[in-house]
């Protein structure tokens, strides 16, 4: 951990950027704002740290280089842009784009966030990762102070590959209060332990796996309100940690049983266990929550549907023609004659309905004692209708009762 007195002073320059002050510190260097006088844009600037003499302090160098060059190459809008490297005082810094906002962390403690805002910031940070691990690249220490989000929303993972070059020797007191491992350790295991998976704490190199697993512990400390593992010495977190012993939300705080499958997948002490990739993890985050307020939105939409869809059915009720009783006096041919002769034409532009009745030639005389119900007749309804041009139309329906 850094202290205020360790603090180096910011200095004039860095390179061609002027340096207008300092945003930050932690174990692996200070973060200064500057300013490009070429471009006259505002910087991001990473000054590392001294590292000690060793014989692999140069090795780290090259894999800092390395990492700095396929960053720069990397364009993905959750992943901090990476301008340059360079050299300042036997000192390495690395220049990004300046992210106007804070960290995940700020951005968690600034408002009471749900479980929907949550997962859609861990999810542009999942995807940060994905891209990064699709490119060869580790992070190392994913944690909510690694990662940025802006004024417009936008998760962004800063600082890839930095703590690769924090010194690694040496180990953890079994009696070091957990509370002091909360930032990247200098001079003993890379990264920060409270986000290691259990591997790293054996000594295995970071990968794809382990950041994972440090993304699943910063996104169920978000959700739950605590940290998956407790413990407040070192030496209870691991045996927790490499148990998979994961304690329950503090009071008031629920992770939905969904949620909460996936993260404990992700958890778990065995590499093989957890997700394949980092895509397959989001995928199985990607299925939206079902909350009440969706089901009622839905349900009131299903029942607006069904209204309409009835008021539609009655509007376009058929017109229907109705038949003679079996009362009524069956049609002349001399009737028939006499009412297509009352009709006018302008009583046919009209909507009123003028039937006109034939009676049916019979091919054989009629019986006389046979009941009218039982003739079989023809009925030629002419309709005149006025269309939407104004001019009349016939409808003839040919119906037979």
């Amino acid at each position: 951990m850094v202290t205020p007195e360790a603090l180096a002073p910011v200095p004039e320059s860095i390179g061609r950027f002027s340096i207008r002050g300092r945003v930050g510190s932690g174990a692996s260097g200070d973060v200064l704002i500057g300013v490009d006088p070429k471009l006259g844009r505002r910087v991001a600037i990473k000054l590392l740290r001294p590292l000690s003499g060793g014989h692999d302090a140069d090795e780290r160098r090259a894999r800092l280089r390395k990492e700095a060059r396929a960053l720069a190459q990397l364009s993905h809008p959750n992943v901090v842009t990476v301008y340059e490297l360079g050299t300042h005082a036997e000192q390495e810094f690395m220049v990004s784009e300046l992210i106007e906002g804070g960290t995940l962390r700020d951005w968690i403690s600034d408002a009471e966030r749900n479980t929907d805002e949550v997962l859609a910031v861990f999810a542009q940070a999942g995807r940060g990762l994905a891209a990064a691990h699709a490119a060869g690249l580790v992070h190392r220490d994913f944690k909510p102070d690694n990662v940025l989000v802006g004024k417009d929303g936008r998760a962004r993972i800063a600082d890839f590959g930095l703590v690769s070059l924090a010194d690694a020797a040496g180990d953890i007191p079994d009696d070091t209060e957990v509370d002091q491992l909360a930032l990247t350790q200098t001079g003993m295991l890379v990264g920060t332990p409270v986000y290691m998976a259990p591997e790293q704490t054996l000594g295995s190199a970071p990968d794809a796996l382990s950041d994972q697993f440090a993304f699943c512990v910063a996104l169920h400390e978000c959700l739950a309100g605590v940290r998956p593992f407790a413990g407040r010495k070192y030496a209870e977190l691991i045996r927790n940690v490499r148990a998979g012993r994961v304690r329950p939300a503090s009071d008031g705080r629920r992770i939905p049983p969904r949620v909460r499958r996936v993260v404990l997948r992700g958890l778990r002490p065995n590499p093989k266990d957890r997700y394949p990739t980092m895509d397959a993890l989001l995928r199985a985050l990607g299925r939206p929550t079902r909350t009440w307020q969706g089901i009622v939105a839905a349900l009131v939409a299903i029942a607006v549907v069904s209204v309409v869809a009835w008021r539609l059915r009655g509007d376009r009720q058929p017109v229907v023609a109705s038949q003679p009783s079996e009362t009524s006096e069956a049609a002349t041919p001399a009737a028939s004659a006499a009412l297509p002769a009352a009709a006018t034409p302008n009583e046919a532009s009209t909507t009123t309905t003028t039937a006109t009745v034939q009676a049916r030639k019979p091919s054989a005389a009629p019986e006389q004692n046979k009941p009218t119900s039982s003739r079989r007749r023809k009925l030629d309804l002419t309709e005149p209708l006025t269309d939407r041009d104004g001019d009349a139309r016939s409808r003839k329906l040919d119906l037979k009762d």
